[in-house]
């Protein structure tokens, strides 16, 4: 979705299996895939790789053992790859700040179980794979931040993986800041920058 707003329509899910073999994704990950692009990503996080917090969380549970060696290379190798990688958390005013400001398109990891309720039912029910177990462990999903409404106090939002309708939502921020900094998140944002590098296609 980052990728296509760039101009880049030839680059599918497809496309990206081929590129990318890991079958579970990292923040850490999508932040190299779109550098690999040419576009200009910023990485915030409150953690420096694999947090060992998440290891009998049901959603990790399953990969970090496997995916640990990779998350910490992957976070080694961020600098020279390109990648401004900054350990924080930020505020939900300088969250709104970033998405109003034109200059960036936000990805957010989140709970999707956080975005039930007010402004956020109908978006899991046609997105995020529906609301299923929304009541059961954390459920890491990405979403993309393109606007800010600052008279609603909502969010849009569009979810890379809804099947229908572009995915398209306008979300309060308390719920989204509830679902960004839930257990699991570590806060983890990218901004990508509207300015664009030479692609390394």
């Amino acid at each position: 979705m980052v990728v296509h707003a760039h101009g880049m329509k030839h680059v599918d899910l497809r496309y990206l299996r081929d590129k990318w073999r890991a079958t579970s994704i990292w923040t850490v990950d999508l932040a190299h895939m779109i550098r690999h692009f040419g576009l200009r990503v910023h990485f915030l996080t409150t953690t420096l790789g694999a947090n060992p917090a998440y290891a009998n969380e049901k959603f990790y549970k399953e990969n970090i053992e496997d995916d640990g060696d990779r998350v910490r290379r992957l976070f080694s190798n961020a600098v020279e790859a390109g990648i401004d990688v900054s350990q924080r958390s930020i505020s939900l005013r300088d969250l709104c700040a970033f998405t109003s400001s034109g200059e960036y398109l936000v990805i957010l990891l989140v709970d999707k179980r956080k975005l039930q309720g007010s402004g956020g039912g109908n978006f899991l029910a046609h997105c995020c794979g529906g609301t299923d177990n929304v009541d059961g462990d954390y459920i890491g999903h990405y979403i993309l931040l393109y606007g800010y409404d600052a008279s609603s106090r909502e969010f849009l939002v569009r979810d890379p993986a809804a099947s229908s309708g572009g995915g398209k939502a306008r979300i309060k921020d308390k719920l989204i800041e509830q679902a960004r900094k839930s257990f699991g998140t570590d806060e983890d944002i990218l901004l990508v920058s509207s300015s664009r590098d030479a692609t390394k296609e």
